[in-house]
């Protein structure tokens, strides 16, 4: 196999663990907290992840690239395993903690890896890893109506503990490997992208779910579908940032999920949102992706604070909509995504 390949394969079985159990985060925290406090959890779990991410590059000098890959998604495999047979509210956090800090050492030694290998490969890798939207999150609806929801988090942990594997066959020379860089300064922007997304993605499918009492397999069909239109756009639209304004406009219209349950298919959008801004980080070292995905830790934070601070599902959601659609004049009026600038 060649290393595109390899990577793909690594990225579809962490697709497959994924897709089965996001739909169904929050329906699930719901039986251990009230609604409106669902985004406690992500807060507390994104916090540890924002330090956890700038410790990718120690570690992987540590132990080596691929070891660092498949140690650490097997550990984020195991978190959700946590989750799955959590007693109570602290060990779910735990669990959800767990699976996320490791996750996050793991992934600035893919990107870094896909980034040497050409422009598009990270869009291109993300793409193939949207493939199981197809059908996993429909198959995680049917564990949860047959064996009840915590099967859905047991069954992908496991996947997420095999996911790292394929990369055993990647090589690459060691000593080639840059673990650090000189600093360059940081350009917010691209991070403000995951604003609207963190304002929305506690609440979306929970209140699709309770509005219009749909079944766990009705639920798992309009998470496929929205995930399939995310593919069908980053598969049309990589390397392409320009058309970032009218990804954020129509991204904006998850709000009117009070109307009509059909418009939660525009939450698929965040699948295009983050890859065309990772696409411009150019990095060329590890750390140079940690400290892009600690920024982007620290949006997916202030988003969920002020979905917690919104008090109410529907002002998180609006609130959502309105940050969407002026980053949307944002970006059509600036042009200019790109993560790190020259001095």
């Amino acid at each position: 196999m060649n290393r595109v390949t390899l990577l793909s394969t690594s990225w579809f079985i962490w697709g497959i663990a994924y897709y089965l159990y996001y739909p169904y985060t929050s329906i699930y925290a719901s039986t251990f907290i009230k609604d409106r406090l669902i985004p406690l959890i992500y807060i507390i779990y994104t916090l540890i992840g924002i330090p956890s991410a700038l410790l990718s590059a120690k570690i992987s000098k540590l132990l080596g690239l691929k070891r660092a890959i498949i140690l650490f998604m097997a550990l984020s495999g195991v978190g959700l395993m946590v989750v799955a047979i959590a007693p109570s509210l602290p060990v779910l956090i735990l669990g959800f903690t767990m699976s996320s800090s490791s996750l996050l050492i793991a992934l600035p030694n893919y990107y870094y890896y896909m980034n040497n290998l050409g422009k598009g490969v990270i869009s291109k890798v993300w793409a193939i890893s949207i493939l199981p939207a197809i059908f996993t999150p429909v198959i995680g609806g049917a564990i949860a109506q047959l064996l009840g929801i915590r099967y859905v988090f047991l069954t992908a942990g496991l996947f997420m503990t095999l996911s790292g594997l394929p990369v055993l066959g990647l090589e690459y020379d060691k000593e080639s490997i840059v673990f650090y860089e000189n600093t360059r300064k940081l350009n917010p922007l691209p991070g403000l992208v995951i604003i609207p997304i963190s304002l929305a993605s506690p609440f979306v499918f929970l209140i699709t779910k309770d509005l219009y009492n749909l079944s766990y397999v009705a639920v798992g069909v309009l998470a496929t579908m929205s995930e399939v239109i995310g593919m069908v756009v980053v598969f049309l639209s990589a390397g392409r940032n320009k058309l970032l304004p009218i990804y954020l406009m129509l991204f904006s219209l998850v709000y009117l999920v009070f109307f009509n349950p059909l418009f939660s298919l525009a939450f698929g959008l965040w699948e295009v949102l983050i890859p065309l801004a990772i696409e411009e980080v150019n990095g060329s070292s590890i750390s140079a992706y940690s400290r892009m995905i600690s920024l982007q830790q620290i949006f997916w934070l202030i988003g969920y604070v002020a979905s917690l601070l919104a008090l109410s599902v529907k002002f998180a959601l609006l609130i959502s909509a309105i940050s969407s659609l002026v980053l949307a004049f944002i970006a059509w009026k600036t042009r200019n995504f790109k993560i790190f600038v020259d001095k």
